[in-house]
């Protein structure tokens, strides 16, 4: 129910932010992990007033596709940074194991729409996996691959942007509003049938 309200809530506030911020030099940059239906409402085509402005060609979803090697090492800078936080956000990130079963579901879902061979399943992080699972989640949206092979070991935490930034974040309210319209709206099994169908767009 809370996965389900999330995404609604999400979406929602996108709609708000882009009615209040109509200058077009304003941006807006979203982290949607999708994986495991972490605000993957955002790559589904719904019937909804937000729907056209994700679905145009003025947004952009970005996705990096680390080199292999490269993959053991943002393992490993995780792992790190998650025991000894450099940055109060970094407290919040999620933990290796959390990176560990994206993989995991990434490669089962593939698998599962036939993206890749069963026998492929129980891989190790591959680029060729990770890129055709994204080709199929976000084949409603205006995407970009970026490949990644360098780390910026100088480059500080992540989470220094350096920029004057504004975070939309849920009021109690907002959050209590939502949940209450979730549960009005859906039987718990079919929110988790819903939430167990993430992938499928």
């Amino acid at each position: 129910m809370i996965r389900k309200a999330a995404g609604l809530w999400g979406r929602r506030a996108l709609a708000r932010w882009l009615a209040e911020n109509t200058d077009p030099t304003d941006m807006i940059v979203g982290e949607v992990p999708i994986i495991g239906n972490r605000f993957s409402e955002f790559i589904q085509a719904q019937p909804d007033q937000v729907e056209p402005a994700l679905a145009s060609e003025e947004t952009t979803f970005i996705y990096p596709v680390p080199t292999k090697g490269l993959r053991a090492n943002l393992e490993a800078i995780r792992r790190s940074t998650f025991a000894n936080p450099k940055h109060p956000d970094e407290a919040r990130d999620a933990p290796p194991s959390t990176m560990e079963l994206a993989w995991r579901l990434t490669c089962a879902k593939a698998a599962e729409l036939g993206l890749i061979s069963e026998a492929d399943s129980h891989s190790p992080y591959e680029e060729m996996i990770y890129v055709r699972f994204f080709e199929h989640l976000l084949q409603h949206r205006n995407a970009i691959r970026i490949g990644v092979d360098t780390i910026y070991s100088n480059a500080g935490s992540a989470h220094d942007l350096g920029a004057n930034i504004l975070e939309l974040n849920a009021s109690p309210d907002e959050v209590r509003c939502v949940v209450a319209e979730v549960e009005a709206a859906y039987s718990v099994e079919e929110a988790t049938r819903d939430v167990e169908n993430w992938y499928r767009v």
